[in-house]
């Protein structure tokens, strides 16, 4: 079971600048794969290219879902945004580094970071 929310920072007032905040709760797989991708690639089709994924409480990510992740920083990277991970635990960021994905995602450990983070790249 998982639960997905998406929170939004406005930090500009321009929607190019909105930074998308999901928040993930679960465990992702093949049976929340669906829900997963309906939820990403809607905020790429609204304009959301800034996007931080919340890995505090995940407790799981299959390859297929780090695959759509690894999809949906291409294409927000290629419209000038980007996908951030937040709070990978130990685990997650062991998967990420053992299937080669730790160079494609920028990890941050702090929300205000990847916050400032975002605002600086939108200068």
């Amino acid at each position: 079971m998982v639960e997905i929310k998406i929170r939004v920072y406005n930090t500009r007032g321009e929607a190019s600048r909105f930074i998308y905040v999901v928040d993930i709760i679960g465990i992702l797989d093949t049976n929340s794969f669906p829900e997963f991708e309906e939820k990403l690639t809607g905020i790429l089709d609204g304009s959301g290219y800034n996007i931080v994924l919340n890995c505090r409480h995940l407790e799981f990510i299959s390859s297929t879902c780090l695959g759509l992740l690894l999809k949906v920083v291409h294409s927000a990277r290629q419209k000038g945004g980007d996908l951030c991970l937040l709070n990978p635990s130990a685990s997650i960021q062991k998967v990420i580094k053992i299937l080669g994905f730790s160079k494609f995602f920028r990890v941050f450990q702090d929300e205000e970071k990847v916050v400032l983070y975002f605002n600086k790249k939108n200068k």
